[in-house]
């Protein structure tokens, strides 16, 4: 049984209380900033396929350098008895007990499992306590992740005014009294700046009568005001992704010609020319901290995602899930230059929930007369070392993989040795950063 939400707020909140009162004394001098990076989907599986393919099997990544590592819990519970756990997460859930400190089911952004009940995000504390806020994805802003931060809803697929005919999302229709889409609730935020994708989700003219600055290219970017609320919409969608496989690749069913197994051909990744036409994380990072940080007296919260690790493992491509994960590397360092100019600055990198993909022996270490294949669907990547990479992909049989109920990796620039536990669960990550921020 899963303690009671009140129940493990309380304690969390407790803990951080008592075991960071010497910081507490110290924050009040200066402003204090967090950036929190999600790797939407990035277990350490997947950290090590990009690393091997990226940087070689005995180089680093960005991530791999910050000195504080520890792991994370994600929990859920059922929607029909919230008392009864559920091992396996969804973004939306996931990413609403980060954002809200309140384990909830899945498919749910920031509100209670079996309840149309609104939880306070982190967002929304820190408006409300000056703070200045906001957040930066390679998905749809109104996605799961960065919606769970900003918006409220009983269903993560009730993105925008289309989506909200659909039966799913009438308890959120405005005439019904609910908060409306998560593009109409982002429409009418106070968020200082959010950069994406997702432009089929929004209005223009409600844009503007709300005072947002609307950027749409990356040209418009690079000339960003920093005065104002700014929304930031690249493209329809999703971004695309900045790798692909060659010739389009992905893993593949192992194939018998009557006498052996016959593996997929083996391929390398290449840029994909559509991510030319946007903005990547790094710099969308950049221009999110220089919006928040100049003149800022009081302290900022950023939110950056990294969604298509996620993405591309449920489609199978592995190349896709590697240029996300060196997109979010690169931001990262943004985040820590800045950082390295600010002690004041705290930079969490965390996953939602784990993925399909594993690393496997390719060809396999048992014996011939074993005749062993990977029962899942398998890419054979080149790395540019020279080696080839078996990546394997098996939760299912089906044309979409799922996630996978595994912990995940924290990382941090520093924290005040006590309160550097081996395991957190989500809910404590809001509770640190929420008492970081002294709100």
């Amino acid at each position: 049984m899963l303690l009671s939400v009140e129940k493990r707020l309380l304690g969390v909140v407790l803990l951080f209380a008592i075991l960071s009162l010497p910081l507490r004394l110290h924050a009040q001098e200066n402003p204090k900033n967090v950036i929190l990076i999600i790797g939407d989907g990035m277990d350490d599986q997947q950290i090590t396929i990009a690393r091997n393919y990226l940087r070689g099997a005995g180089g680093r990544l960005a991530i791999d350098r910050l000195p504080i590592r520890s792991a994370v819990q994600v929990l859920t519970v059922d929607e029909s008895n919230p008392e009864k756990p559920v091992y396996v997460a969804d973004s939306a859930n996931s990413a609403t007990a980060m954002a809200t400190g309140v384990v909830t089911s899945r498919g749910r952004i920031a509100t209670a499992a079996q309840s149309n009940l609104a939880l306070k995000s982190i967002t929304e504390i820190a408006i409300e306590n000056g703070v200045r806020t906001g957040a930066v994805t390679t998905a749809s802003v109104t996605d799961a992740t960065p919606a769970s931060f900003l918006a409220h809803s009983v269903n993560r697929g009730c993105q925008g005014a289309i989506n909200m005919r659909k039966e799913k999302c009438t308890v959120d229709r405005l005439e019904r009294g609910g908060k409306g889409s998560i593009a109409h609730q982002i429409s009418t935020s106070s968020i200082d700046i959010l950069l994406g994708g997702g432009r089929q989700h929004f209005d223009a003219s409600i844009l503007k009568s709300q005072g947002f600055h609307l950027v749409e290219s990356k040209e418009a970017l690079e000339h960003l005001p920093y005065n104002g609320k700014v929304l930031g919409l690249f493209s329809e969608g999703d971004l695309p992704v900045q790798l692909r496989g060659e010739n389009n690749h992905k893993a593949e069913f192992l194939d018998f010609d009557g006498q052996s197994i016959v593996a997929p051909p083996a391929f390398s990744c290449i840029p994909n020319p559509l991510a030319r036409n946007v903005p990547s994380l790094k710099t969308m990072t950049e221009k999110a901290i220089a919006h928040l940080d100049r003149n800022n007296e009081r302290g900022f919260f950023l939110m950056v995602e990294s969604a298509s690790i996620d993405k591309q493992a449920h489609r199978r491509q592995p190349c896709g899930s590697i240029g996300e994960l060196e997109q979010l590397d690169e931001a990262l360092g943004v985040a820590l230059e800045f950082a390295a100019g600010d002690t004041n600055t705290l930079v969490l990198v965390t996953a939602d929930h784990g993925q399909a993909a594993q690393l496997v022996p390719y060809p396999s270490m048992l014996p011939k007369s074993e005749n062993a294949f990977s029962i899942g669907r398998l890419a054979v990547i080149k790395t540019p070392e020279g080696g080839l990479m078996g990546v394997s992909y098996a939760t299912n049989n089906a044309a979409y993989e799922e996630h996978t109920g595994t912990q995940v990796p924290l990382m941090m620039n520093f924290m005040p040795p006590e309160g550097a536990q081996p395991v957190f669960d989500q809910p404590q990550l809001f509770s640190l950063m929420r008492f970081f921020l002294r709100m």
